[in-house]
Order: structure tokens, then sequence, then C-alpha cells
């Protein structure tokens, strides 16, 4: 961030309002995750409240289907925020990430 010389206040005072936010991000993001990823910046200037905004503009429908509510605004983002990124990942998938790599079956004829 010192690259761009951005004036930011205090985690605690930016910390969005999540109390009406229905998407995964609203539901994962806590004041501890944001302290953590605030001041982190990546080469071509994409910060933490830029992977945010887009759970922020629109937060979803309490009835309807829940949606990510953020996006990786650089390949480097999604490196930089990936306690982050797993998280949602995990929450929208159902599904633990692990290091673990599928089985591949080239086999056409166990095509289902």
């Amino acid at each position: 961030m010192a690259r761009f010389h951005l004036k930011r206040g205090f985690p605690q005072e930016e910390f969005p309002d999540l109390c009406r936010n229905f998407t995964w991000m609203g539901r994962i993001l806590t004041l501890d995750l944001y302290r953590r990823q605030f001041n982190r910046c990546t080469q071509s200037g994409v910060i933490f409240d830029d992977v945010t905004r887009p759970g922020l503009e629109e937060p979803g429908d309490y009835l309807g289907p829940v949606a990510v509510g953020c996006v990786a605004g650089d390949a480097e983002s999604y490196i930089l925020f990936c306690d982050f990124f797993d998280r949602v990942i995990e929450a929208y998938h159902e599904q633990k990430i692990t290091s673990r790599t599928p089985e591949s079956d080239l086999n056409y004829d166990n095509l289902k």
C-alpha cells in the first residue's frame, strides 16, 4: 500500500456493517479476519476492500440463493487473501479444501 500512498483509518473504523448482508462473504468476514487483511495490497493495487466490495454493493436477499459476495481482483489477490477466499470456497461448495487431487478416470466407458 505504501506504493500507492493510500491514507486509511483503522480496521475497526472501516469494518463494514454486515447485519443485513446475506452473502458468503458477509457470513464469513469477521473483524479479526478483516484486521489481518486490512493493510495488504497486491502489486497492481488490489486491497481487501476491493475484494469484498461486490458483496457490499449487492448484499443479497434473505429469501434468495446465497451469492458469493467477493471477487479476486487479480491473480495475486487470491494468493494474498487466501485465508479469506479458502473459507468462502469451502462454504459455497460445502466441502473442505484439501491438498489431495481427485483421481482422474479418462476411460469414456465409465461416463454416466
